[in-house]
């Protein structure tokens, strides 16, 4: 599970539907959301869910290029479902703390930074999350 965290740690990473002057889902169900499409191989959709510079700083096939990885890291584990512990909002910026678990039953918590952009949640990748 240690390479996940490179991957979408940084990012991305708070109770669901928090009330937060937007119209769109909090920043922890499209962390969800993020990992569940991971995990679905909906590469696609998941790539659709970061920003940040290193997504700047990419083309798409670089971000679905490096989240295939995830997707890899997810399979070899059977699997991994998100737990939400917690999340904090400033602004148009949130840190989203959540457990991951898989299939096997190995758990890691991990620190997610989200930023709105157009009232969107979106997991923030920095430079090097996505090597």
């Amino acid at each position: 599970m240690s390479r996940i965290r490179p991957l979408v740690s940084s990012v991305i990473l708070p109770a669901l539907f928090v009330a937060t002057g937007c119209s769109g889902p909090g920043p922890g169900a499209t962390l969800e959301r993020f990992v569940i499409a991971l995990d679905a191989g909906e590469l696609t959709e998941a790539a659709a869910l970061v920003a940040g510079p290193a997504v700047e700083q990419s083309n798409p096939e670089e971000v679905v290029a490096a989240l295939q990885e995830g997707l890899r890291e997810f399979t070899r584990a059977n699997g991994v479902r998100v737990q939400i512990l917690s999340e904090r909002v400033e602004g148009d910026r949130a840190q989203v703390v959540a457990r991951l678990v898989t299939g096997a039953g190995e758990q890691e918590t991990e620190r997610w930074n989200l930023v709105q952009t157009d009232g969107q949640w979106m997991i923030y990748l920095e430079p090097g999350d996505l090597s």
